[in-house]
């Protein structure tokens, strides 16, 4: 349980405040079983700067363990229901997502990956677009690169499938620093640079 205050960016650059947001997360194993769960709720207030509103969102994920297809070859499988709410103009969104994703380590320095995600709460449903996806149904390929053990590149591609179109192609560099890592990340298509700074919990 954390509560969350002040201003948050997402990876597409939208901003939004949180003044404050009450965030519960908790996640658990089943058992023996190759499955595991995560719940998540959050209740607060989002500000915009255009709108203002009660944000409500409420979310339960169940994950297979990873699969093994063959030497240094992995299968990720993920299904989710997720509910969110707005007090600003009475919108409830909700609905199931999945997530299919594979990747393959070619050796210790170069790995590919591509995935299918699904989301009923994505940009042109919810009346934020901060941290959502851009659309529904999405393919994810891409490449990682490690050029030395605190470097690492990638580039990525995320295809829309609703419109059938290539929406953005993206460059990353990833920097460790002890507790932190600095990523860099151009979009070709759009022509903007994203910077940031993230801690990585112990």
């Amino acid at each position: 349980l954390h509560v969350d205050y002040g201003f948050y960016d997402d990876s597409d650059d939208h901003w939004i405040k949180k003044k404050p947001s009450l965030i519960w997360e908790y996640g658990a194993h089943f058992g023996v079983m190759p499955l595991s769960w995560r719940l998540k709720t959050e209740y607060g207030q989002w500000d915009d700067g255009d709108i203002d509103s009660t944000h409500t969102y409420g979310g339960v994920n169940v994950y297979h363990d990873p699969i093994i297809l063959g030497k240094d070859w992995r299968l990720f499988l993920g299904v989710g229901y997720e509910v969110t709410h707005e007090s600003y103009d009475h919108s409830r969104v909700k609905g199931f997502s999945y997530d299919i994703s594979t990747v393959k380590e070619f050796s210790p320095v170069f790995a590919m990956y591509t995935g299918y995600h699904f989301t009923k709460n994505s940009e042109n449903r919810t009346l934020f677009n901060y941290d959502v996806d851009d659309f529904e149904r999405k393919l994810e390929t891409g490449c990682s690169l490690r050029l030395t053990h605190l470097d690492r590149i990638v580039a990525g591609t995320e295809y829309d499938l609703d419109r059938d179109s290539l929406r953005d192609v993206d460059y990353y560099w990833y920097h460790d620093v002890h507790c932190a890592q600095f990523v860099v990340r151009y979009r070709a298509k759009r022509d903007s640079w994203h910077v940031s700074f993230n801690f990585i919990p112990w």
